[in-house]
């Protein structure tokens, strides 16, 4: 490469890395600023020179692994820039030593937050000691119960609450991840990207790990090409399992749509063969876990003609070998090479366990779109094959009706009923069910039974887009008394209990119920057509073909005038695009 030509190389990586660090997307920012790395690490062992380039890199990947917790990485990172920075005058830098104190004292923040009674954790303060990072050390003997082994430096923060004094800690909002301490065996790496949470599963070495980064840098560097509402993640969670093989390397799909297994033979792995197992995912992630206003393979084409995406993904691939030229092949990438023969292992004593702490990161950057959905997998419904509602009261009115989902499968459909229940269980927001009368004039007494996701006021977060998975059947039945009976039943007593009942092709129930896995179902609307608005909930029950009966005092001001229109100028939009 001309000289001068990788002093902007250099720069370009850089910028690219921050670039992406600012999007609170890790794994894109550390592939670039490694690459960064990987041209200065060469510069300063073919000519000696110290580039303070080299030194801010390395701080900066020191950054990352800190507020992705992942400690056996930050280790590394910080051996390597301790070494270059001994070779010149940084180390003595008051910025250098202050800087060092900072991130000491973040891992000692995350310390404060996790269960103390870990096995991993027992081994950490004479590798700290070693390393010398006196913060976490000493917090950690004092937080286990050696107050006698605190250095007296550190004495007069054990009169204090110095756990709940570093729980305050406002670094907590900017931690991306908890604590992730890599061992030996199975371990997981993770990001958020479009508000999905994408973990990878793996056993632990070198090049496992390296493509379980790859894969995650891929997924945050094509993502962050699509806008708030260009591309909407509807799972919350998607889980890669890598899996080491000696046949060809293959992604094929899980359990669920959540779930896939990237089978990987490290010895024939490249480029090519990871872009083609990538691809694989990302046509069944794009199809079954988003949504989009537009057909998601011509929104690619553009982004890839605009912003050259396919470029910048292939870029990623090198990651390997730019973490071998800086790193070296052989790191270390469990805590348990960090530690010495000798090393004392300090078993929690202590009368309290640790108090952990849920994610205190808004994650703004990441959530511009808050997902609220029936059910972790959709999938569940198709395989279900649920056809509509029934309702099951006694002929007095004396207990609360019962509402029955019915389903072709009805072990499937029980599958969904249980996740239910054991979300009301912890306490978590569970569904309701949408009644909505009048939707077709022809038909009167047809109406649509909508599942919905119960939204508490208290889990909307200001500023955020709000996306909504639901199910909905059109019920036609010749008149309105089950529904009317339903009604008035259900007014009565102000709940009901859901259940999940068997039908079959010539759609009769089998009234032989299992009521074990029933829940109670608090909250159930039942409204007419032309009340639904634009801006409630219910308004996801219509379609942008019903025909509303509206109030002839009504047929100027119902509300249900303005979300028919905004129905069908969506459909008219995804009608041109697809003819």
């Amino acid at each position: 490469m001309k000289e001068g030509y990788e002093t902007e190389l250099v720069k370009t990586y850089g910028y690219m890395g921050i670039a992406f660090y600012n999007l609170e997307l890790p794994y894109s920012a550390k592939a670039y600023l490694v690459k960064a790395a990987s041209i200065l690490v060469k510069e300063f062992f073919t000519q000696g020179t110290i580039s303070h380039l080299l030194i801010t890199v390395l701080w900066k990947l020191c950054e990352i692994e800190l507020m992705i917790g992942r400690l056996v990485m930050y280790l590394n990172w910080r051996e390597l820039l301790f070494i270059i920075a001994h070779n010149g005058q940084e180390i003595e830098s008051k910025e250098f030593v202050e800087k060092d104190i900072l991130f000491d004292g973040g891992w000692a923040c995350h310390f404060a937050a996790v269960d103390l009674t870990r096995e991993t954790i027992s081994v950490l303060p004479d590798i700290f000691a070693r390393c010398d990072m006196p913060i976490s050390e000493n917090y950690l003997k004092y937080a286990l119960g050696y107050q006698e082994s605190v250095d007296e430096k550190f004495v007069n923060l054990i009169t204090d609450d110095w756990g709940k004094l570093l729980r305050q800690q406002p670094i907590h909002k900017q931690f991306l991840n908890p604590l992730n301490i890599a061992e030996e065996g199975q371990t997981t790496i993770s990001t958020l990207a479009k508000g999905c949470r994408f973990t990878v599963r793996y056993e632990n070495s070198v090049r496992s790990q390296l493509v379980a980064e790859t894969f995650l840098a891929t997924v945050e560097t094509l993502l962050a090409t699509f806008d708030t509402l260009e591309l909407v993640v509807m799972s919350p969670e998607i889980q890669v399992e890598i899996a080491p093989t000696d046949e060809q390397s293959e992604m094929e799909r899980g359990e669920n749509e959540n779930q896939y297994v990237f089978n990987v033979n490290y010895g024939t792995l490249d480029g090519e063969t990871y872009w083609r197992c990538f691809a694989f995912f990302m046509a069944y992630f794009m199809s079954l876990n988003t949504v989009s206003s537009e057909d998601v393979i011509d929104l690619i084409a553009q982004r890839h003609e605009k912003e050259k995406i396919m470029d910048r993904i292939i870029a990623l691939l090198e990651l390997n070998n730019a973490v071998y030229n800086v790193l070296g092949d052989k790191f270390k990438y469990s805590i348990r090479q960090w530690e010495n023969a000798n090393d004392k292992t300090y078993v929690c004593k202590a009368d309290t366990k640790g108090e952990t702490l849920t994610d205190q990161n808004p994650h703004t950057e990441q959530r511009g779109v808050q997902t609220f959905s029936i059910s972790s997998t959709m999938e569940w419904w198709d395989k279900a094959g649920w056809t509509g509602v029934c309702f099951m009261y006694d002929q007095r009115f004396a207990t609360p009706p019962i509402v029955g989902l019915a389903f072709k499968n009805l072990e499937a459909g029980k599958r969904i009923i249980h996740e239910w229940k054991e979300k009301i269980a912890k306490g978590q927001s569970s569904v309701e069910l949408h009644l909505i009368r009048g939707i077709d004039k022809q038909h009167p007494s047809w109406y649509r039974a909508c599942v919905a996701p119960e939204i508490p006021l208290d889990h909307i977060t200001e500023g955020q887009y709000i996306a909504v998975m639901c199910r909905k059947h059109t019920m036609t039945p010749n008149d309105t008394s089950n529904l009317d009976n339903f009604e008035r039943v259900y007014s009565r007593f102000g709940n009901c209990q859901l259940v999940a009942v068997a039908i079959d092709d010539q759609m009769h129930v089998n009234m032989n119920i299992d009521f074990s896995e029933a829940i109670e179902l608090k909250k159930v609307i039942i409204t007419d057509a032309w009340k639904v608005s634009a801006h409630e909930p219910t308004g996801n029950a219509l379609e942008w073909d019903d025909d509303p009966i509206i109030p002839e005092s009504e047929s100027i001001s119902a509300p249900v005038i303005e979300l028919m229109k905004n129905l069908r100028e969506v459909h008219d939009k995804i009608e041109k695009r697809i003819f």
